[in-house]
């Protein structure tokens, strides 16, 4: 909050807690030339906050965005965008000898969606700041935009073949 000197002042403290809980399952094997593999996790976050609730008073007006038609800190937009938790992901693997100088792979991954912030390159404006400028006539504010954006759900599917070929010296 802004003081009368004209400095701004937060409290911090560290009453909020978190935690995330991540469950994996790996398997693979190998029969004759073959190699399998296969495994998944699931990710959980908990937070003891329902949202990211800093006062934009409380913040410069150089640091401040609207999302989702709500005022917030760049650096709370940020929390949104850091957290790379996914829900489920799973991989895949399948890998042949076929002889000493042929290999080949396949491997497969799949990854679930997930929500992030989008700049929208456009501006709000907004006169809910009141302590960005005081002495002003005017309480408009225009502050960035940004959306909620869904990144979808994904599978990346590779084939490699690695070939060597026999290398002949031959002397002169």
């Amino acid at each position: 909050m802004l003081g009368h000197d004209g400095f701004n002042y937060i409290q911090v403290n560290n009453a909020g807690f978190g935690h995330s809980e991540r469950y994996t399952f790996a398997w693979n094997a190998q029969y004759l030339n073959h190699s399998f593999w296969f495994n998944t996790s699931h990710t959980n976050n908990y937070s003891s906050v329902e949202n990211y609730d800093q006062s934009a008073d409380e913040v410069p007006i150089d640091e401040i965005v609207m999302y989702e038609g709500e005022l917030m800190s760049k650096a709370d937009l940020k929390l949104i965008n850091d957290n790379f938790a996914r829900p489920l992901k799973a991989s895949f693997g399948w890998s042949t000898q076929w002889r000493d100088s042929l290999t080949t792979t396949v491997t497969g991954s799949y990854s679930q969606g997930y929500n992030t912030a989008q700049a929208t390159d456009s501006y709000s404006q907004t006169d809910e700041i009141e302590s960005a400028c005081p002495e002003c006539e005017s309480k408009d504010v225009l502050v960035p935009t940004y959306r909620k954006y869904h990144v979808k759900s994904r599978i990346l599917v590779s084939l490699g073949i690695n070939w060597q070929p026999a290398t002949v010296l031959m002397h002169v």
